[in-house]
């Protein structure tokens, strides 16, 4: 099955438009997953404080990150910690699944 590289934006009721820095580096992060896991990466969702546009300036960035394959979550992490720690700036909390565990297939 052939991925969409779908990447969804989970928003509530924001409450300001996305911060242009915010877009920013969800494009970058995008780009990053994609070169990192190619056809293997299903979806990227975004979700919590950020998302719905009621952070403070403190928030961290929260990224679900769906994988097609079986997922160790802390070889992903291991493997794509590179992105977050060159944005030193800003704080991630990255979690990773794998399609398995989203949908019965």
């Amino acid at each position: 099955m052939k991925s969409d590289h779908s990447f969804l934006v989970v928003r509530y009721r924001p409450r300001q438009a996305m911060n242009e820095n915010l877009s920013k580096i969800l494009t970058e992060l995008r780009c990053y997953l994609e070169t990192l896991y190619g056809e293997k990466l299903a979806q990227i969702i975004f979700y919590g404080y950020q998302a719905r546009g009621d952070a403070r300036p403190d928030s961290d960035i929260d990224v679900l990150i769906v994988l097609e394959k079986p997922v160790d979550a802390v070889t992903e992490i291991e493997c794509s910690s590179q992105f977050a720690s060159s944005r030193k700036t800003v704080a991630f909390s990255v979690i990773f699944v794998g399609m398995e565990l989203l949908y019965d297939t």
